[in-house]
C-alpha cells in the first residue's frame, strides 16, 4: 500500500507539473499575441492618420505618421510604406539605398494587397544581403476602398525586439522557443537556437495548423566533441492566435 501511495503521489505531481508547463507556453503565446497584434495596429493607426494620402504629392503627414509609429515599436528593423506594386516610398528611419526598392517579393505583401488583410511573416531570406527576417504588412486603402498600397515594419529575429518578449525560465534545463509554421525557431530564450530549424518542425508545423497544444517526450539533438547527443525532453506546446506561430517550454525529461 505504501508502494502504491509512492506511486500514485508521483504520477499526481508529474502531471501536475506538465499542466504547469503547459500553461507556461499558453501564457507565452498570448502574450506574444498581444503584443504583435498591438503591433500592428500601430501600422494600421499610419493608414487613418490625417492628411496620409500616398496618391497626392505631400509626403509629409506619411513621414510624420511613419516616425510616430517606429518610435516604441517592435519593429526596430524600420517601418516602411509600399505602393500598390510593392515599390517602397518611404522609409523610417531612412535608407536611401531601400528607397525605390521593390519588395513584392517579401511572402506576405503579395498576400496581404490581394486579400486587404494584416499579416505577418514566417521567417524569409532577404535578397541580395543574405538577411533572415520577419516582416508586418498593412494594407491601404484609399477613400473609393481600393487598395493603393500598404504600410509595414521589419523585425530581425538575432535582434532583441522579439527575445525581450520572451520571460526567463527558472528552472535549469528549460528554455523557450518561438516558432513559425515552418518549424524555424524566431526567437529564444537560448540564443543559440534562433534561425535554426527545430527537430520536430514538421510536427509543431502540423500542430500550428490544427491549433493544438500538447505536452509530449521529445529528443534534443547536440554536437558534442564530434558525436552527436540526444537528450530526452519534455515539449510543452500552445499555438498563437495570430500570427500563425507557436511557443514551445522544454525542459530535461529527468530533471
Amino acid at each position: 500500500s505504501l508502494g502504491v501511495s509512492a506511486w500514485l503521489a508521483v504520477t499526481e505531481s508529474t502531471r501536475r507539473v506538465l499542466q504547469e508547463r503547459l500553461a507556461l507556453a499558453q501564457t507565452t503565446a498570448d502574450h506574444l499575441s498581444y503584443t504583435l497584434n498591438q503591433n500592428l495596429a500601430r501600422l494600421e493607426e499610419i493608414t487613418f492618420a490625417e492628411g496620409v494620402d500616398i496618391e497626392d504629392d505631400d509626403p509629409g503627414p506619411e513621414e510624420r505618421a511613419l516616425h510616430n509609429a517606429y518610435l516604441g515599436s517592435i519593429f526596430r528593423d524600420g517601418v516602411f510604406i509600399i505602393d500598390r506594386d510593392g515599390n517602397v516610398l518611404w522609409t523610417e528611419p531612412a535608407k536611401p539605398g531601400w528607397l525605390d526598392s521593390n519588395i513584392y517579393s517579401y511572402p506576405n505583401v503579395k498576400g496581404s494587397l490581394a486579400t486587404g488583410r494584416p499579416t505577418i511573416s514566417n521567417v524569409f531570406t532577404l535578397e541580395p544581403s543574405r538577411r533572415q527576417m520577419v516582416s508586418a504588412i498593412v494594407p491601404i486603402k484609399n477613400r473609393q476602398g481600393n487598395i493603393v498600397g500598404a504600410v509595414g515594419g521589419q523585425i530581425d529575429p538575432t535582434g532583441t525586439s522579439l527575445r525581450d518578449l520572451l520571460q526567463p525560465v527558472r528552472l535549469s534545463s528549460a528554455y523557450i522557443d518561438v516558432v513559425d509554421a515552418n518549424g524555424v525557431v524566431v526567437t529564444s530564450t537560448r540564443d543559440e537556437r534562433i534561425l535554426q530549424s527545430s527537430d520536430h518542425g514538421n510536427v509543431l508545423a502540423g500542430l500550428i495548423n490544427s491549433r493544438s497544444s500538447t505536452v509530449s517526450t521529445c529528443h534534443s539533438c547536440h554536437e558534442v566533441a564530434r558525436e552527436q547527443r540526444r537528450d530526452a525532453e519534455v515539449m510543452a506546446f500552445a499555438p498563437l492566435d495570430s500570427p500563425s506561430w507557436g511557443v514551445a517550454v522544454r525542459q530535461s525529461e529527468p530533471e
